[in-house]
């Protein structure tokens, strides 16, 4: 058996078929997302994008392989499709799996604190007081009251 031979074995030993859903999860080892990953001749790659690859052949490096099943472990090529960077992150929010505003674990305020702010300096407050009261920077209230973040909070 050849090299090409010995690499399809070890991958077929690697996953099993779920039968409800048709994902292939992925045996192998895991990142911390739950993304398999696999070795081969010393390089790491991701183990859906090294099945998609050895299914459908190469894709731009600068694309990304998104999961129409949600699944991370899954390696079947067919529960795949190739995006860009936007495409994954629209993905991610309409499936709800993107967490921003006050669900980001970065957040600072809340939701209606952000409408506090907005509704202060509409009122006339300087944005450096507005700062102090909630204590965060004055450039985050610039871009709070400038709709650059949070842009999607009604007032």
């Amino acid at each position: 058996m050849g090299r090409a031979g010995e690499l399809r074995g070890l991958l077929d030993e690697k996953w099993i078929p779920e039968p409800n859903t048709g994902c292939w999860l992925w045996l192998g080892s895991l990142q911390k997302f739950g993304y398999g990953r696999i070795r081969v001749d010393g390089v790491e790659y991701a183990a859906h994008r090294f099945m998609w690859e050895r299914a459908r052949g190469s894709m731009p490096t600068e694309k990304c392989l998104l999961h129409k099943c949600d699944t991370p472990c899954c390696v079947n090529p067919d529960h795949m499709f190739i995006g860009t960077n936007y495409d994954n992150s629209r993905d991610a929010l309409k499936k709800g799996r993107l967490k921003i505003g006050e669900r980001h674990g970065m957040a600072k305020l809340t939701c209606i604190q952000v409408q506090e702010i907005r509704r202060r300096y509409a009122a006339g407050e300087l944005q450096r007081d507005i700062a102090v009261a909630f204590t965060v920077t004055r450039p985050l209230i610039s871009l709070i009251v400038n709709r650059k973040i949070w842009n999607d909070i009604n007032d």
